[in-house]
């Protein structure tokens, strides 16, 4: 609370002498603003890591395009890089992705994510699946992100599986999440 000492001005108001905060009042203030503080720090360091990851999906729909044309043509899934029509794993980098590689279908981009945090680089994984309908080559393939599930309709199964080291679940995209 503010102490202040009142007196009467010649004009007939009246005007406060003194008016300002205690320490008190400061101290609420200043552990207030800390409390939020440490509430908004590790929700921001979240986000950061979520944003990161997300880097990979731009690469990512890329290699799912040549996948796609790939399988289009010849019917079944490319063994690499190479027969997929992409550069090298390690030529396809960003900011936070590593590399790219396509396996028998799968896309696994290597992540390198939180690097600029205090608690250090994590070297992760974010997996696309391809889901081919066995019945009707000609079918769409449809595409799985980690292990979200694209709710395929009967006739179609999946193709690979999950790379080692996955994005933790709270990272992943929100294209990605269950």
């Amino acid at each position: 609370m503010t102490r202040s000492v009142s007196r009467w001005s010649r004009t007939g108001g009246l005007r406060t002498l003194g008016a300002g905060y205690t320490f008190v009042e400061l101290l609420i203030v200043v552990t207030i603003i800390s409390i939020l503080a440490a509430i908004a720090m590790p929700a921001y360091s979240d986000y950061e890591l979520r944003a990161e990851a997300a880097e990979a999906l731009i690469f990512l729909g890329d290699a799912k395009v040549a996948v796609n044309e790939f399988h289009a043509r010849w019917g079944r899934m490319p063994a690499d890089n190479r027969e997929a029509g992409l550069r090298a794993p390690e030529a396809l980098r960003g900011k936070y992705l590593r590399r790219l590689d396509v396996a028998g279908g799968v896309l696994v981009a290597t992540l390198e994510l939180g690097h600029d945090l205090a608690a250090g680089a994590r070297e992760r994984t974010l997996t696309l699946r391809p889901w081919v309908n066995a019945g009707t080559p000609a079918a769409s393939i449809l595409w799985s992100c980690g292990e979200y599930d694209p709710k395929a309709p009967p006739g179609y199964r999946v193709v690979g599986d999950l790379a080692e080291n996955p994005v933790e679940a709270k990272f992943v995209p929100g294209v990605c999440r269950k």
